[in-house]
């Protein structure tokens, strides 16, 4: 058997159309049964069987074994669409034939051992550029040996970057994906997140006085009644709300002053005053009304409210 090996790697992918059969072998073969095809569905890999007369889509036939230029594959049946065939060459690593010492010396056979060999090392190539490797020019990945295996560990690069091991557990790994959403919404916040750090100090001064912010929430009662004009001097005094308008302080400033016990008197005085000059008003009806018994008698309201209204006549 004379062959030419090329250069050309001895594994192929193909993604099936619906019913497709024949699929082309771009590499040289020494056998039938030097080629595995592996079928892939839905994630699951399934390594077909090699028939002479293959009868369904789990077998297939080869052409082409001992040509240059390769050959080709066909199945007994038709391929699901998109599914994927992988068909690469896997010759056994071993030596079949040994010269002998004298005597005619076989120049075929000798062809056939160097295109295996040549065959062997394309293999070993394959399997290299399916295994993670360094870049030619890494200058910390090189020589590196890969450590004893850990349970529930994770591999990463150690704190001297110069080697890998197995020492985060899965366990937090595991935990950081379980909040990604919260992750996310943190990064989508990042410039807010900088921010804040930017005031840290003052974040650490309002920390540091917890303890007086809470006792002002815990006074929000007493500040609520602070913007309802519910404490303060002249409710302290004894006045009633509402507390009257700057004219009614103005002209009458005592019971604002004194409380409910001068109030009395201040109305006694301003009913007088009014009287004498003659200038009651309105004012000095409400001032009476002020100062007669059971003036919120429901049936006297209306009566009271009338004069108040019109004023003293």
């Amino acid at each position: 058997m004379s062959i030419t090996i090329s250069a050309t790697d001895p594994r192929v992918q193909y993604t099936a159309s619906g019913g497709q059969t024949a699929f082309s072998v771009p590499f040289e073969f020494f056998a039938d049964a030097d080629l595995v095809v592996i079928k892939t569905s839905g994630g699951t890999d399934t390594t077909l069987s090699l028939a002479s007369s293959p009868s369904s889509a789990a077998q297939y036939s080869v052409t082409g074994a001992g040509a240059s230029g390769g050959g080709n594959i066909t199945l007994g049946g038709g391929a699901t669409v998109n599914d994927k065939y992988t068909i690469f060459r896997n010759l056994s690593i071993s030596r079949s034939t040994d010269f002998p010492t004298s005597g005619t010396f076989p120049i075929e056979t000798l062809n056939t051992e160097l295109d295996k060999l040549v065959a062997m090392i394309q293999q070993k190539g394959v399997d290299i550029k399916l295994s993670p490797r360094a870049s030619s020019s890494s200058s910390t990945a090189y020589n590196l040996i890969f450590p004893e295996l850990v349970a529930n560990k994770v591999l990463s690069v150690n704190s001297s970057g110069n080697a890998i091991e197995f020492s985060q557990s899965i366990t937090d790994v595991q935990a950081v994906a379980a909040i990604a959403s919260d992750v996310s919404a943190v990064a989508a916040i990042a410039s807010d997140v900088a921010a804040v750090e930017n005031i840290a100090s003052d974040v650490s001064t309002v920390a540091a006085d917890a303890s007086d912010i809470g006792a002002v929430a815990g006074k929000a009662t007493e500040i609520g009644r602070l913007g309802n004009n519910e404490i303060g001097l002249r409710p302290l005094l004894g006045a009633k709300k509402p507390y009257g308008t700057y004219r009614d302080l103005f002209n009458n400033p005592v019971p604002d002053v004194l409380g409910p016990s001068a109030s009395q008197l201040a109305n006694i005085g301003d009913i007088a005053w009014t009287w004498g000059t003659g200038k009651y008003n309105h004012h000095t009806a409400r001032n009476v009304r002020r100062l007669l018994p059971f003036q919120n008698v429901w049936f006297l309201d209306s009566l009271f409210d009338e004069i108040e209204q019109k004023g003293l006549r």
